[in-house]
């Protein structure tokens, strides 16, 4: 099946006009002057491939007025099937996105050889391409593309002149890259990257031809609580080249995989697509069909690109600190924002092991990572399937002037349990259908066949010999695992808590009080309340309706967590900036 075409590659002589210029007079061809401007105001380029001399076709197109419609313009006496080459790996568009018009089956038939997959056409063909459905195109009467492709022809020439050092030329370009996270306000041009990018396409997951559909699609996909997403826009010492390149990213327990990753070949060489994988973390990326690059192989990030953000007084001031988050799949997606705002980052999140869900965000790990443990309860840790990482903090790595970003959901979700000899707590928990209250109570052959394992087994039995329920962290504990961490914070560290949500809802009612979970509020703002440099963040604050809230009552419409971020990034770049003022005063 033919493509619809992105690029037209024009003869001159007896082509673009009657004759040839060199040898005299010529009937130049207003019909399709008017085609190649009717084309950019469609999004489709025009470039040229002809054997002339370049300064006499360079004015008189000027002349004519159409010159600077036409990117990458090859004239010269040279063989053309080796130039039309060179013009596709300038444009860096499929071969068969491309179609030549040459009035001679010699230079069509030889620009073959070099590129198969290439569209042709003879002169007569080309005053009906305007009524071809292959160059519909989209409206673009304003020229972007076309001014984005002479950025890109500029550029290149600078490279070329530059020499075989082209990373001094990338660090010398200015590249900086935005991250726009309002997928939804800009979906038209997402679904255009998933579903028209090839080759910087590396997941190649595709959404529905029906735009509508499409659009659908992929908003469901990006308010979900565990989707990461963001449309990136790159701009140089050359120009703005829009918004190229867009990523959404699943989170399921500690693993991050990549659904969509692509990017528009106009910032190809440029190592955005290796700098931007590094900033999100390096997910899970499974590549599909053949791409340009390839990202697993690259050795270092490129350091000639640089966050592209308006460096206001909260932006300096945070920008300094040290972003430390510990919490559930709620603090992933803030750290994501953080992180991708140039902001430097940690966190410790939930993760399962052997089964086993390892509740980060339960205020108990706290406690040991802060008073110690015994070697005996080391031992009774480690037995029951825990290890060192899960209450070693990385909260208190050195930095000067630390952002703490925590949630204790887990403390009023699930129970701990108490050894029976050991001062020892313990929040175990498994996550299964028909789980009773009390894991002491479960029945080895009650669990789903995933977790039957023979450490399960023999857990579960030791689990039962040597546990007692307790319920939900005890107030005088969960205080106190509070107090031992602010007791301890930094005395420059700002300390963010986020609350949980006191509501679930059901089809009858959105808004059912879970009363323990607003106990749970109260206790941590009393808590909070006598430190100056800790702040609770109400999570009703952030929502705005009941739809933003998904059927399990702990995960929210992507928006609201970016309302959060937006919270904390103004509150910490306005403490910073007061304090250094009045350090200076």
């Amino acid at each position: 099946m033919t493509e619809a075409v992105r690029l037209v590659i024009w003869d001159l002589d007896d082509t673009f006009w009657r004759g040839t210029i060199s040898e005299g007079a010529i009937e130049y061809r207003q019909d399709l002057h008017d085609c190649v401007i009717e084309l950019a105001q469609r999004g489709i380029m025009s470039s040229i491939c002809s054997k002339n001399d370049h300064e006499t076709i360079r004015d008189y197109l000027t002349e004519r007025g159409v010159w600077d419609y036409f990117i990458f313009p090859s004239i010269n006496w040279e063989p053309k099937g080796q130039r039309v080459q060179a013009i596709i790996d300038a444009v860096q568009l499929r071969p068969a996105s491309i179609l030549f018009i040459d009035d001679n089956p010699g230079n069509i038939n030889e620009a073959l050889h070099y590129v198969p997959e290439l569209q042709v056409a003879a002169e007569a063909d080309a005053a009906a391409i305007l009524s071809d459905p292959l160059f519909k195109g989209k409206n673009d009467s304003g020229l972007s593309r076309l001014k984005q492709y002479k950025i890109l022809e500029q550029r290149k020439a600078d490279e070329i002149a530059a020499g075989s050092d082209n990373r001094e030329f990338l660090r010398s370009s200015g590249i900086k890259v935005t991250i726009d996270h309002d997928v939804p306000a800009n979906i038209d041009r997402a679904v255009e990257l998933v579903n028209r990018t090839n080759q910087l396409n590396f997941t190649k997951s595709r959404l529905s031809e029906i735009p509508e559909i499409a659009a659908a699609e992929l908003i469901a996909l990006v308010s979900r609580y565990n989707v990461q997403s963001g449309l990136i826009s790159v701009r140089d010492n050359y120009g703005d080249y829009g918004v190229c390149g867009f990523y959404a990213i699943k989170t399921l327990g500690s693993e991050s995989t990549l659904i969509h990753y692509c990017f528009s070949c106009r910032i190809l060489n440029m190592g955005v697509e290796a700098w931007v994988y590094d900033l999100i973390g390096k997910p899970k990326l499974t590549v599909v069909g053949d791409v340009l690059t390839d990202i697993h192989a690259q050795e270092e990030t490129p350091d000639w690109i640089n966050v592209d953000a308006a460096e206001t007084e909260a932006r300096r001031a945070i920008k300094s600190d040290l972003v430390a988050t510990r919490g559930g799949c709620n603090l992933t997606s803030l750290s994501h924002y953080f992180s991708t705002g140039g902001a430097r980052t940690v966190g410790e999140f939930n993760i399962q092991r052997n089964g086993l869900d390892v509740r980060r965000d339960h205020s108990i790990f706290l406690r040991y990572a802060i008073a110690g443990t015994t070697e005996e309860q080391q031992r009774e840790l480690t037995r029951m399937g825990f290890d060192a990482e899960d209450y070693n903090l990385g909260l208190f790595n050195p930095s000067d002037q630390p952002v703490w970003l925590l949630s204790f959901w887990a403390d009023a979700d699930f129970p701990v349990y108490k050894h029976k000899t050991l001062d020892l707590y313990v929040p175990f928990n498994l996550q299964f259908p028909g789980r009773p209250g009390n894991l002491t109570e479960t029945e080895f052959s009650a669990l789903p066949k995933h977790l039957q394992t023979d450490w399960m087994a023999d857990t579960l039995k030791h689990f039962a010999a040597n546990y007692e329920y307790v319920g939900l962290t005890p107030r005088e504990i969960f205080e106190e695992n509070l107090r031992m961490l602010l007791d301890r914070a930094p005395h420059e560290a700002l300390v963010y808590v986020l609350g949980n949500n006191e509501y679930r809802k059901t089809p009858d009612d959105p808004k059912i009080l879970m009363s323990w979970k607003k106990s749970a509020n109260d206790r941590t703002k009393e808590v909070l309340s006598r430190y100056t440099n800790a702040h609770f963040l109400d999570v009703h604050d952030f929502i705005k309706s009941d739809e933003e809230v998904e059927n399990d009552p702990n995960h929210f419409n992507r928006i609201v967590y970016f309302r959060i971020y937006e919270h904390i990034y103004a509150d910490v770049g306005n403490i910073r900036s007061a304090a250094g003022l009045n350090a200076a005063e």
